[in-house]
């Protein structure tokens, strides 16, 4: 029997993911991003390996401590692109050779965001922030205009400032801004080029001074002429992105919805025929949402795109997440779908080889943090890792198993989530249980390495992760019933998945039960302890609690009712139902509140309102804000920062743990 110990919180601070691959052009060299987190320094450091695919060769490109990421090797296969932010500042670099220093080779003024190369092989693409207005000085006031002044990325928008994408020679500084460009919710590329080098493909803003507008399209730009052309025309609405060329020039391939723009909408594939001009549905009548919409907070700079074309131009590949996976997909020029993994994992990132019979894939499972390996795209086999970057101390822990969990909710909906056993379990002994809401709620748990629910299974806990309505991964009519009805179809569905949890798993306490959620999850965690009393403890995080002010606070919140509640600021009534501070006099439960100071889609008001609320009422509660720190403090805030996080929802519900389940 396995006697090691269970995954601990400062393992954070061991543990290591990959992520990025990119394969050169003779399918021989492997280069990546493994990324890992520095106590002495508090923050993040990443470093590119090369491995080469035959001989299996590994060694490090770069060793430092700064944010090294998105190798890309030449068309030639001989030199590495790549950003860094080793000077201060996000830049692109050249690598070489082996033996030799990278280079500099990007010098803006604002942060390089992504970078692709141009296929002559003596350029590159780029995308940064420009600015349009000059000034002497900088000011000392800030003068708002547009109602969509803010974002929790960025803090208050410089309206001076706009994204665009630029094309230098990699033997000079000088760079030439091109066009304008936007990336959709949830998507990663940010351009691409046709295999000729003339032509360059972008998604941008259908009408880009109406901030209550968010939809978009694909354009085309001449590099010769200057041209730019409208691809998807066609429609007049909708998200249009993640468009790549076919190898031989004739076909675009995108991710798209031609629906007006709303989160839960699913994408499909679309085809355009350049020859034709004509545009096409590939998945018509097939009810799967692409790309990888999984909830954990371990892995780190995932970059490849979602969607990429086999290197015969016959088939589209792209990743999907469907029941609690994320998984490998493709679809045929003439709509052939197949469904290529079954892996029953987190496919995070992919990459084809040249001759497009195997892939680099990222995995991630409850026991696998993060590796790269070989698939057999012919076979349809999973070959042997090609990285062992946690095997050191994962050879020494044990982690927690996972049932995937089915059920029937209360209206006879299908639904889907995990339930995670104890990591020392043994038979006969009854045990607490977590119910671990995930946020958006257009997002889905997954069968990943979820660091956080780790160490509460090794702190002796079970732990539900349901997907309720809302979630991702059930077809479209699941995703859409939450609109409208927060807190009601989806407060229910968890209840009675709850429910049906205790009946499975006899051995889970029922009068042990806790209740934990960030963002979407902690307005869940508020609204839970607001009209149930059976949860003994509840830990709150980026939560909503006054949807009233909400709409005025949060970097989205002009928008976000109309689209997720059929509501706007004159609704008030509506908005109030909704909202957990309304019920404040019913909470029992013991809550801990965990706010970031600087979120902006989740402000710290809302915890602060929640907060005084609650002691007004002389309601046991804790509140603790963090500092610098946004909407993404589980994911991506401060080492130090995400350990104590842990300790204190650990700490809280040890403090409300009955001993005779200890």
């Amino acid at each position: 029997m396995n006697h090691f110990s269970g995954i601990a919180i400062d393992d954070l601070l061991k543990l290591s993911s990959v992520a990025s691959p990119n394969v050169s052009v003779d399918g021989e060299k492997l280069a990546y991003v493994k990324t890992s987190l520095d106590e002495s320094s508090d923050r993040y450091y990443a470093n590119l390996l090369y491995r080469n695919l035959k001989t299996g060769t590994i060694k490090k490109l770069t060793d430092d401590f700064s944010q090294n990421e998105l190798p890309l090797w030449a068309p030639n296969g001989k030199r590495l692109l790549f950003l860094s932010d080793k000077s201060g500042q996000r830049q692109a670099y050249l690598l070489s050779g082996a033996d030799r220093s990278p280079k500099q080779i990007t010098f803006s003024d604002q942060d390089v965001r992504q970078i692709m190369w141009h296929p002559d092989g003596r350029r590159i693409i780029f995308s940064t922030k420009i600015r349009q207005t000059k000034s002497a000085q900088q000011p000392t006031i800030t003068k708002i205009k547009r109602i969509n002044y803010k974002s929790d990325a960025e803090g208050i928008i410089d309206p001076s400032l706009e994204d665009k994408i630029c094309i230098q020679s990699i033997d000079e500084r000088k760079f030439s801004p091109l066009v304008d460009y936007s990336i959709g919710y949830g998507l990663r590329r940010f351009c691409d080029i046709s295999s000729d080098g003339r032509y360059l493909l972008c998604e941008r803003e259908l009408d880009r001074d109406d901030d209550f507008n968010f939809d978009t399209g694909l354009w085309e730009l001449d590099l010769v002429t200057k041209q730019l052309r409208h691809v998807t025309t066609l429609y007049s609405k909708g998200i249009f992105g993640e468009a790549a060329y076919s190898p031989d020039g004739r076909y675009i391939a995108m991710f798209g919805n031609p629906k007006r723009y709303q989160t839960p909408n699913q994408f499909s594939v679309y085809l355009y025929d350049r020859v034709r001009d004509d545009i096409e549905d590939l998945l018509t009548g097939r009810d799967i949402q692409l790309g990888d919409w999984s909830v954990g907070d371990f892995l780190q700079k995932q970059t490849s795109p979602f969607l990429q074309w086999s290197d015969n131009g016959r088939f589209v590949y792209f990743s999907a997440s469907v029941d609690g996976y994320v998984e490998l997909c493709r679809v045929s020029l003439d709509g052939r779908f197949s469904q290529v993994t079954n892996l029953h994992r987190h496919l995070y990132e992919f990459v084809l080889l040249p001759d497009s019979k195997e892939a680099v894939v990222a995995l991630s499972a409850p026991d696998l943090p993060s590796e790269l390996y070989c698939f057999d795209l012919i076979k349809h086999r999973l070959g042997k890792p090609l990285t062992n970057t946690n095997e050191s101390i994962m050879s020494q822990r044990r982690t927690a198993e996972y049932d995937t969990f089915h059920y029937v909710s209360f209206d006879g909906e299908k639904l889907g989530g995990f339930f995670v056993y104890p990591t020392s379990f043994v038979n006969g002994k009854h045990y607490p249980l977590i119910l671990n809401i995930h946020g958006g709620p257009y997002m889905m748990h997954c069968a990943t390495f979820f660091h956080e629910v780790q160490v509460m299974a090794s702190s002796g806990y079970a732990i539900l992760l349901l997907n309720p309505r809302g979630s991702f991964g059930y077809g479209q009519l699941v995703v859409s019933q939450v609109t409208g009805h927060y807190g009601e179809g989806d407060y229910y569905d968890l209840m009675k998945g709850l429910d049906i949890a205790l009946k499975r798993y006899p051995f889970i306490d029922p009068t042990q039960l806790f209740v934990t959620g960030g963002s979407y999850g902690g307005f869940m965690t508020n609204w839970m302890v607001s009209h149930t009393n059976r949860f003994k403890a509840a830990v709150t995080q980026r939560s909503m609690s006054n949807f009233i002010s909400l709409f005025g606070t949060g970097d989205i919140g002009y928008h976000f009712f109309i689209d997720e509640l059929n509501a706007d600021i004159h609704d008030y009534k509506k908005l109030w139902k909704h909202s957990p501070l309304a019920y404040v006099d019913r909470v029992e439960t013991p809550i801990l509140i965990l706010q970031s100071e600087n979120d902006n889609r989740c402000p710290m008001e809302q915890a602060e309102q929640w907060f005084v609320a609650l002691k007004f009422d002389k309601k046991v509660a804790e509140f603790v804000r963090f500092p610098h720190s946004t909407h993404e403090l589980s994911r991506k805030g401060d080492p130090s920062l995400r350990i104590k996080r842990l300790s204190l929802i650990i700490d809280w519900f040890e403090k409300y743990r009955s001993a005779k389940v200890r």
